[in-house]
């Protein structure tokens, strides 16, 4: 977490981030983002970073269901409704496909850049790269699939 404040300025509560017993484990908050695409998907990218704030920067607990349904709420979402579709089995069943899907992708760690058109995914970078060495190979993708048109 110290190196990726460095590289990128993203903020961190460093201390006592992660409570006693604490268990780190993204599917409750994957599913959540899930859950947010199918209900409001204008708002889904918003919901996601506000997911990553709580968890990073102020050391909320992404992995309960009352901190996920209160980012919703925020978000503009009915606290009810996400709740409900949250912990449906369907958003489980998407959420692990979702899952499967980057395996296959070939996706092993994070951050990855993926570029998709027409059902075709193309990994840009695995890990973090800043923008002055993504922006040629995106510019080229770009090029390149702009032409292919």
């Amino acid at each position: 977490w110290q190196e990726v404040h460095r590289r990128s300025g993203q903020p961190f509560q460093f201390d006592g981030a992660l409570p006693e017993g604490f268990v780190y484990n993204t599917e409750p908050a994957c599913r959540a983002v899930v859950t947010m695409l199918d209900l409001n998907a204008a708002v889904a990218f918003a919901y996601f970073k506000s997911i990553q704030a709580a968890f990073y920067a102020e050391g909320r607990d992404v992995t309960q269901t009352q901190t996920l349904v209160e980012l919703a709420v925020a978000q503009g979402e009915g606290a009810d409704r996400f709740r409900e579709r949250l912990v449906s089995e369907e958003m489980q069943r998407m959420t692990h496909a979702h899952f499967h899907q980057t395996a296959e992708i070939g996706i092993r760690g994070f951050p990855t850049v993926i570029l998709q058109k027409d059902g075709r995914f193309d990994v840009l970078t695995y890990g973090y790269r800043p923008l002055e060495e993504l922006q040629p190979k995106l510019e080229a993708w770009f090029t390149e699939n702009a032409s292919a048109e």
